[in-house]
C-alpha cells in the first residue's frame, strides 16, 4: 500500500481504467492498463510508492485475463475517498457492490458476512502475492469494527498486529507508514473512548 499519494500519468491512467471497468468498457480498460507501466517515473532515482501500487494493479489485471475485483472501489479505499463518501452512497451502492462481487446478496445486512471476509483474508494472507497490503489493512479495519462493537481488547489486538512489524503475508512489501499513522490514531481514539 502506498505511503505517499502522488497523482501522475501512471496513477491517473490506472484510476481512469478502474472507472471504465466499473462502466463495463473493457476494451478501453485494457488499453490503459497496458500503458501504466510505461508511464511510471522516478524521483531522485527512487520509485514512487503509489506508482508501484498502480503498476501492480495493472500487472494483476493483465495476468488475470483482464479482470480485477472492484478496482474503482479499491482505489477509492486507497485514497481514503470512502471515508468522505456520503453514508447513503456507501449503503446504497458500495456495500451492495461488494456483496454482489462476493455473491453474498445479504452482505449489507449481515455482520457475519463481514466477519467471514476478514477471517478469509487472515487465513489466506500467506498466499497473497501481489496485494500485500490487504492483510495489514484487514487487521486495521477489523480492529475498527471490533472497537465500534465495544470489543476494545480485540480491537487493540488487531491494531497491535499492524504495528508489530510481524510479517503477516508472503513477500512483505516493506514499511506501511500511512497505515501505521492511522493505526496509532485509532489506538489513541480507543484509549480516549472516542468512536473510531
Amino acid at each position: 500500500m502506498p505511503s505517499t499519494f502522488f497523482w501522475s500519468k501512471a496513477t491517473y491512467t490506472c484510476g481512469e481504467a478502474a472507472c471504465l471497468a466499473t462502466l463495463g468498457k473493457h476494451a478501453e480498460v485494457k488499453k490503459r492498463m497496458e500503458r501504466v507501466q510505461g508511464l511510471r517515473q522516478k524521483i531522485a532515482g527512487k520509485s514512487i510508492p503509489i506508482e508501484k501500487f498502480v503498476a501492480r494493479k495493472a500487472r494483476k489485471y493483465l495476468a488475470q485475463s483482464d479482470t480485477l475485483l472492484l478496482p474503482a472501489l479499491e482505489l477509492a479505499y486507497v485514497f481514503h475517498a470512502i471515508a468522505h463518501a456520503p453514508r447513503e452512497v456507501i449503503v446504497r451502492e458500495m456495500i451492495p457492490a461488494v456483496g454482489d462481487a462476493l455473491r453474498e446478496p445479504g452482505l449489507a445486512l449481515s455482520s457475519e458476512a463481514f466477519e467471514r471476509a476478514f477471517r478469509a483474508v487472515f487465513e489466506h494472507g500467506p498466499d497473497i502475492e501481489l496485494d500485500h497490503y490487504i492483510v495489514y489493512y484487514a487487521h486495521f479495519e477489523y480492529g475498527r469494527l471490533l472497537a465500534r462493537s465495544g470489543d476494545k481488547d480485540g480491537a487493540r489486538t488487531h491494531f497491535n498486529l499492524v504495528l508489530s512489524g510481524k510479517l503477516l503475508e508472503v513477500n512483505a512489501a516493506g514499511r506501511k507508514n500511512a497505515l501505521h499513522v492511522r493505526t496509532n490514531a485509532a489506538l489513541e481514539a480507543l484509549d480516549q473512548n472516542r468512536l473510531l
